[in-house]
C-alpha cells in the first residue's frame, strides 16, 4: 500500500452491552474494558432485518439489501420458483476486494455469508452458509489443505451439536464444548495471521450468538429466570474466554501489522427476550393468501416435510423463521398493491390473545424500506415483530397460530434485538462514550482507517471519531463508481448442489432458523 496503515476487525456475533457491560465492570474482559476506554464506543444498529444473512453481507458492502439482494438465509426465486440459498455471487464489491484493489493484503475468517469465497489480495475462509469441509470454503482454494493440515480440528460450526450440548443437564459441560470453538477458531485465526504480515484482517465469532440464543434466560437481568449464580459461571467460563481470544488476536495482529493497528469490535445485531412466535404461514393460509398440497408430501424448502407449497394457486409465499418474516407476492400491478396494503393492514392488527399487545410492529413495502437495482430479488413485504415475538414464515408440525417460547423446548431462548456493538480503539481515535453507528458505516470506516476512499454507491458513511490522518487519499481502482454487479463469474441458478444445499439446510433448521 502506498501509506501504512492497519485494520482489525473482531465480529461478534449477536454482541449485546446488556451482556458486555457487566462482564466489563465485573472485571470478567479487561481486555474489552481496555479498547471501550481508550475509544469510541456504542450502538451499532442492524439492518432491517436485524439478522445474520441481511447483515453481514450488508456488512460486507457497506449497503442495504437493496443492493444486496439478500435478507434471509434463502430467497424466492420467481423464474424457478422455489426457494434457494443466499450466496455471494452477485454481490457488489467488498470492502476486502476494494482494500486489495488499493494493494492491501486482506485476511477473512469465519464470515458468515461469504460462500463461495470470491477472489481477494490474501485470504479467505468462509463461515456460515458454507456446505462442508468438502467443497471450496477457502481463497485461494490450496489453503483449505493447509489449515486442516496445520488444524485437523477445525470445522465449520456444527450447530446440530450445539443442540445436542444445549440440551444435557450440565451447563458446564456446554460451557466447556462451546468456550473449545471459541479457542479452536482464535488458533486457527493466529495461525492465519502467522502466515505473513496482513493490512486488514477479520475474524468471526458465532459462538456468542449461539450461546445467547440458548443461555439468554441467565444472561438477561430482566428475565423472569434470571440465575446470578448461573450468570456468574457463563461469564467466568465462557466470557473470559473470549476476551482472552480476542486480546491474543490483537496481539498477533499488531507484530506482523505495517503500522498500529485501528481496531474495531462489531456485532451484527443484539439480544432481547423471546417471548412468543406468530405463525405467518398458518396466518396466511387462513385467510386463502397461501395453498398448499396437504398430502404430505416433501415440502418445498428448507427442512419441509409437510405440506407442498403451490405457488400457481397462492397469492403470498412466506419465509423467513428467526425473527422477522418475509412476503413475496404473485400477482403484479395494481392487484399487487390491493394484496399487499390488505396484508399489511391486517398484520399490523394482529394482537397478542393473552394481553392484548401488538405482535407486528411494522410491515414494510420493500421499495419504502431500501434503495438499490436488487430490489427485483427481494421479497414484496417485510414483517417486522413487535417486543419479544419473532414472526415464523414457514411450515411447523406445530402450526398454531400464537406459540409461546417455553424453555427447554425451544431453542431460541433469547432472539436478537436491532442494537448491536461498535467499539473503535486505536492510535489516535478520539474517545466517545454513546455513540450511534450503523452496521453499514463500517465498510466505508474501514477503508477510511486504511486510507481509502469508500466507493460512492455505498450507503453507508465514514464514522466521524477517526484520526484526522485516516481519512482517506487512496482512490479504489473502482473509482469510477459502485458498479450494478460484482465483476465475477455470475450465472442465474443454483449455486449449491442438492447435496450441499440439503447440508446448509441441516446446519440451520438445528439452530432453529429453519
Amino acid at each position: 500500500m502506498a501509506s501504512e496503515r492497519a485494520v482489525l476487525i473482531i465480529g461478534i456475533d449477536g454482541g449485546t452491552w446488556t451482556v458486555l457491560r457487566p462482564a466489563i465492570e465485573t472485571g470478567v474482559m479487561p481486555h474489552l474494558a481496555g479498547l471501550v476506554e481508550e475509544g469510541a464506543s456504542g450502538v451499532c444498529e442492524s439492518t432491517v432485518p436485524a439478522i445474520t444473512p441481511a447483515a453481514w453481507s450488508s456488512f460486507q458492502v457497506g449497503a442495504g439489501p437493496g443492493r444486496t439482494g439478500i435478507v434471509d438465509f434463502f430467497g424466492w426465486d420467481r423464474k424457478l420458483q422455489k426457494l434457494l440459498p443466499a450466496d455471494t455471487r452477485r454481490l457488489p464489491p467488498t470492502v476486502w476486494e476494494t482494500a486489495g484493489e488499493s494493494g492491501a493484503r486482506v485476511g477473512v475468517m469465519n464470515l458468515p455469508m461469504s460462500w463461495p469465497p470470491r477472489p481477494v489480495n490474501g485470504y479467505l475462509v468462509s463461515g456460515l452458509m458454507t456446505p462442508s469441509l468438502e467443497s471450496d470454503f477457502t481463497w485461494p482454494p490450496h489453503l483449505a489443505g493447509e489449515l486442516l493440515a496445520a488444524h485437523p480440528d477445525y470445522h465449520l460450526f456444527h450447530l446440530e451439536t450445539a443442540v445436542e450440548e444445549a440440551s444435557r443437564e450440565s451447563l458446564e459441560a456446554f460451557l466447556d464444548w462451546i468456550g473449545g470453538v471459541v479457542e479452536g477458531r482464535g488458533r486457527a485465526a493466529r495461525w492465519l495471521l502467522g502466515r505473513e504480515p496482513l493490512d486488514l484482517f477479520m475474524v468471526h465469532f458465532q459462538a456468542v450468538d449461539v450461546l445467547q440464543h440458548v443461555l439468554w434466560a441467565y444472561l438477561d437481568p430482566e428475565h423472569p429466570r434470571f440465575d446470578p449464580v448461573r450468570n456468574r459461571l457463563i461469564q467466568d467460563r465462557f466470557f473470559t474466554l473470549l476476551d482472552r481470544e480476542i486480546a491474543l488476536i490483537g496481539q498477533a495482529f499488531a507484530e506482523s501489522a505495517p503500522a498500529t493497528p485501528l481496531t474495531l469490535l462489531i456485532s451484527d445485531h443484539g439480544f432481547q427476550t423471546h417471548l412468543g412466535r406468530f405463525s405467518l404461514w398458518r396466518w396466511l393460509r387462513e385467510r386463502g393468501h397461501l395453498q398448499v398440497d396437504l398430502s404430505g408430501q416433501a415440502g418445498e424448502g428448507p427442512g419441509n416435510d409437510g405440506p407442498t407449497l403451490d405457488p400457481a394457486r397462492s397469492t403470498a409465499i412466506p419465509g423467513g423463521r428467526s425473527n422477522e418474516a418475509f412476503i413475496w407476492l404473485t400477482e403484479e400491478g395494481a392487484a399487487r398493491e390491493r394484496t399487499g396494503n390488505a396484508l399489511r393492514q391486517g398484520l399490523e392488527e394482529v394482537r397478542d390473545p393473552g394481553t392484548g399487545t401488538r405482535v407486528v410492529e411494522r410491515v414494510w413495502w420493500r421499495e419504502d424500506l431500501y434503495r438499490g437495482d436488487r430490489l427485483d430479488d427481494l421479497p414484496d413485504l417485510v414483517v417486522v415483530p413487535a417486543g419479544g415475538w419473532s414472526i415464523t414464515g414457514r411450515w411447523e408440525r406445530e402450526e398454531e397460530l400464537f406459540r409461546p417460547i417455553v424453555s427447554g423446548e425451544d431453542f431460541h431462548i433469547g432472539r436478537h434485538h436491532p442494537d448491536g456493538i461498535v467499539v473503535v480503539s486505536g492510535a489516535g481515535v478520539r474517545p466517545e462514550k454513546g455513540v450511534r453507528a450503523r452496521l453499514i458505516d463500517i465498510a466505508p470506516t474501514v477503508l477510511a482507517g486504511l486510507g481509502i476512499a469508500p466507493l460512492p454507491g455505498m450507503d453507508g458513511t465514514v464514522l466521524p471519531f477517526l484520526p484526522g490522518e485516516d481519512r482517506p487519499t487512496l482512490q479504489s481502482d473502482r473509482a469510477g463508481g459502485h458498479p450494478d454487479r460484482a465483476e465475477t463469474d455470475y450465472s442465474p441458478g443454483e449455486a449449491y448442489t442438492p447435496e450441499e444445499q440439503a447440508m446448509v439446510e441441516k446446519r440451520l433448521r438445528d439452530l432453529g432458523y429453519l
